[in-house]
């Protein structure tokens, strides 16, 4: 993306469009992007689905493509709506359709009568469309973050990034990081709000 490398009060602020607009503009770079972020959260939600690795590797391709052409209908912005929700609704409708394939036809299924055994022991939230996501484990929310900060460091002044970072992510006291970097604990914490504020606003997911 197009950095703003602002060393001042305002760093992260200004910067170019979301991830979703470039998306949506048929930036290959922002959608590569996107796949970089979500492909990976979307393969442990099939996962956590009871399917398979290869069954989990087109789920993934089967979202995108269905993001793809949907992109335009997101309300980005919506106070009601991330992207990661809108994104888990797309997961989860293109799981159902995958066990009710397996349900179907399950002799064309890897494993016959044990993909069989895979639709009866589908957890609940398949085809229930007020099903929340899959609850991720810490590892895994630490790398879907990881993955999404990678986006927007540029985006502010080496300062405010590395205290950030090591007061949000290393879990260094305030107190600790406002005197290794020679700032305000308040300051501090303003770079926590202003690093997840823009998060937020690039990608709707924290």
């Amino acid at each position: 993306m197009s950095a703003t490398n602002d060393k001042g009060d305002n760093d992260g602020e200004g910067t170019s469009k979301s991830l979703i607009q470039r998306v949506r503009s048929n930036d290959q770079d922002a959608w590569d992007t996107l796949c970089g972020i979500y492909g990976p959260l979307v393969y442990e939600w099939a996962r956590k689905s009871g399917l398979k690795k290869h069954d989990s590797e087109d789920i993934v391709q089967e979202v995108f493509r269905r993001v793809a052409t949907r992109v335009s209908d997101f309300e980005h912005g919506n106070s009601n709506s991330t992207f990661r929700g809108w994104l888990w609704t797309i997961c989860r409708n293109s799981i159902t359709d995958r066990y009710r394939k397996l349900a179907g036809d399950p002799a064309q299924a890897e494993g016959g009568s044990f993909a069989m055994e895979r639709v009866q022991n589908a957890p609940d939230w398949i085809g229930n469309e007020d099903a929340s996501e899959p609850e991720l484990s810490s590892k895994e929310e630490a790398a879907l973050l990881r993955r999404a900060l990678k986006l927007i460091e540029n985006d502010f002044a080496a300062h405010t990034w590395q205290a950030f970072w090591e007061f949000t992510i290393e879990g260094i006291s305030a107190k600790d990081v406002a005197h290794k970097a020679g700032m305000s604990e308040s300051g501090v914490r303003q770079a926590k709000f202003r690093v997840l504020a823009r998060l937020k606003e690039e990608l709707g997911i924290f």
